[in-house]
């Protein structure tokens, strides 16, 4: 019989308990960039596949291929005159950036817990949010 009810994520309370205790940890592959990917490209590479592992995004050797084609879009999007190539070229970069859950959005959408702690309150707000409270 199936289970009731939306499926729990692994990394919640009774996700951890009907696991259990244990919080999987996302895959994290070394990855090797396609031999196509030079220069520019290939630091933009490195880049934004440390940005992502950063994040907790689950990395695989088979996503080289389009954290290699996005470092190239993003390298020709900058060198780019048209304005009509610039926003094919930004649409293309958008999709790349959705499929590896790059930023909070796309992540929470995927379902991943973001790994960067809350931003922090300046102290001088506290001190204006502490005396509005009195």
């Amino acid at each position: 019989m199936a289970l009731r009810g939306p499926q729990r994520q692994p990394d919640s309370r009774r996700g951890a308990i009907e696991n259990g205790g244990a919080i999987p940890e996302p895959i994290q592959e070394p990855l090797n960039p396609p031999a196509w990917c030079k220069g520019g490209a290939l630091k933009e590479f490195h880049r934004l596949v440390d940005q992502n592992r950063r994040a907790g995004v689950p990395i695989r050797q088979i996503d080289a291929d389009q954290y290699a084609e996005l470092a190239d879009a993003m390298i020709r999007h900058r060198n780019e005159d048209d304005a009509g190539e610039r926003f094919r070229l930004f649409k293309q970069i958008t999709e790349y950036r959705s499929a590896l859950n790059m930023g909070p959005r796309n992540r929470q959408r995927a379902g991943i817990k973001d790994t960067q702690k809350p931003k922090t309150v300046a102290p001088a707000l506290s001190f204006i949010d502490m005396a509005k409270k009195l």
